[in-house]
Order: structure tokens, then C-alpha cells, then sequence
């Protein structure tokens, strides 16, 4: 197919000086003593007819008086003084003498349908290879997000099964009182539950779970919000099928969601 505008309609490059110069339209002679050539009425016709063979669906014009009438808009009567001899001049049959085709014109649909499908084909290609990408790592991350999970809930089943300390048991670190935990250990439980609360937003959000900078912004907002309030409200976003761009701005900063419009409009 020629190539087509957004609005649909076909797009053929056109040589103005050739036109104008082609004796054969314009006739021979200086002006006032041409001879030849097309009349304007012939002129109008050859364009509409070079116009409609390039936008049929495989670059021929059919050999039939009405369709031919019906493409120079003129009437039936007129065919014999305003086509034929156009006809006669400019195009050609094919073999079994059903389609009428300009050589030139039908050179630029060739060259326009070949860039298209080379543009289709390389477009196909691309997106495999982006679905292949993003499903290995879409993957890779879901692995690592349940495998932190995983570690996350043997470390609170060891703490919530562990015997407490009797007030007889020495320090551990002697007559020192125990250390408060550091700041590593706070930042660690940040991160495990930052990937706990990015598994539940895979279930709704499964691109969206798998950024980077989506589990910092939820490692922050459990800086301030407790665990269950923020699962409590990432799991009501899910069940509400809520669309990614009305999320609030603390799980999609400016950067992210200009990321996120960007991939959707790849989609």
C-alpha cells in the first residue's frame, strides 16, 4: 500500500518542473504558437487519472469507462474527447488488458508500497524483541521480589518463635547495656517491606512493580505510614482496577510517570 498520513489519505511525491516542462502536456512551440499537447480539460484528466491509479490498493487503475468517468468526474459522453486520448498518450494495458497503469506512477507505488512493508516488518521486529525484554525482566524481578518475600517471613517466623531472654540472663555484651539497632538493620526492614508491598502492586501494576525507583517510593512512604496502611491502600488500588495515571504522586513522581506515559504510548 502507498504510504498514508495519520488522517488516511495517500502520500505521492510529485515532480512540478517535470510537469510543467513535458511537451507532450504542454505542447511545442513559444507561446501563442504551441502545437500539441494536452488541452486543460485533457491536462485535469491525466492528473486525477495518475492520482486515482496511485491510490488503488494495488497500484492499477481498472479498464472501465465508468470507473475512468467516475475518476476524472466528467460524463460519459466526454470519454471519447477527454480520456481516450490521454490514454492513449500516458498509460498502458496490462497483458490480459483489464488494468491500465502509468509507467512512472506505478514505479512510485512500488518504491512506497516496499518502504512500507520493510517499515511494518522492522516495527514487528521490534516489539518482539521489547515483549521478549520486558517479560525476561519482568521475570527476573518477580523472582527477586518473592525471594526477598520469602527471606523477610523466615526472619519474622525466627523472631516470633524464639524464646524470650529471662531477666536473669547476662547482657550479652557484658555489663554494657545492648546497642540500639543501627541504622543498616532500619534500612534493610525498609527494603524487605518496600519488596513485599511491590509483589502486591504486581498484581494489578506489573510493569509499573518492576521499577526501580516504584520500591524507593514505597520505602519512603513506610518511613512515615505504617506497613498495613500503605498494603491497605496498594491493595484497593488493585481491587478497583484503578488506571496507573490516577495513582497518587507519592508512588509515581514526576519522573516516573513521564517514564510510564512514554512506554504507553510504545503499547
Amino acid at each position: 500500500m502507498p504510504r498514508r498520513s495519520p488522517a488516511g489519505e495517500s502520500f505521492m511525491r510529485f515532480w512540478v518542473r517535470r510537469w510543467l516542462d513535458d511537451q507532450r502536456i504542454r505542447g511545442k512551440g513559444d507561446d501563442g504558437q504551441r502545437v500539441g499537447g494536452l488541452t486543460l480539460e485533457q491536462e485535469a484528466a491525466y492528473l486525477r487519472l495518475c492520482l486515482a491509479q496511485y491510490d488503488q490498493p494495488d497500484g492499477y487503475l481498472p479498464n472501465r469507462k465508468a470507473f475512468l468517468c467516475d475518476a476524472v468526474a466528467c460524463a460519459s459522453a466526454s470519454c471519447g474527447t477527454v480520456i481516450v486520448p490521454v490514454l492513449k498518450v500516458f498509460f498502458k494495458q496490462t497483458k490480459d488488458g483489464s488494468r491500465l497503469f502509468n509507467e512512472r506512477v506505478r514505479a512510485e507505488w512500488e518504491k512506497s508500497h516496499s518502504k512500507s512493508l520493510q517499515a511494518k516488518a522492522a516495527a514487528e521486529l521490534s516489539w518482539r524483541r521489547r515483549k521478549q525484554r520486558l517479560s525476561s525482566s519482568n521475570a527476573d524481578a518477580y523472582a527477586d521480589a518473592y525471594a526477598d518475600a520469602g527471606c523477610e517471613r523466615e526472619r519474622e517466623r525466627d523472631i516470633n518463635t524464639s524464646p524470650l531472654p529471662s531477666p536473669q540472663a547476662p547482657r550479652p555484651n557484658g555489663n554494657h547495656p545492648p546497642q540500639p539497632p543501627s541504622h543498616e538493620g532500619g534500612a534493610r526492614a525498609g527494603h524487605q517491606g518496600a519488596v513485599r508491598l511491590a509483589v502486591v502492586l504486581a498484581e494489578g501494576y506489573p510493569t509499573l512493580a518492576t521499577e526501580r525507583g516504584v520500591r524507593t517510593a514505597i520505602r519512603r512512604r513506610l518511613d512515615v505510614c505504617a506497613f498495613d496502611d500503605v498494603e491497605r491502600e496498594i491493595r484497593t488500588w488493585v481491587s478497583e482496577a484503578r488506571p496507573w495515571n490516577e495513582l497518587p504522586s507519592w508512588i509515581l513522581p514526576g519522573r516516573l510517570r513521564a517514564r510510564a506515559e512514554k512506554l504507553e504510548r510504545r503499547l
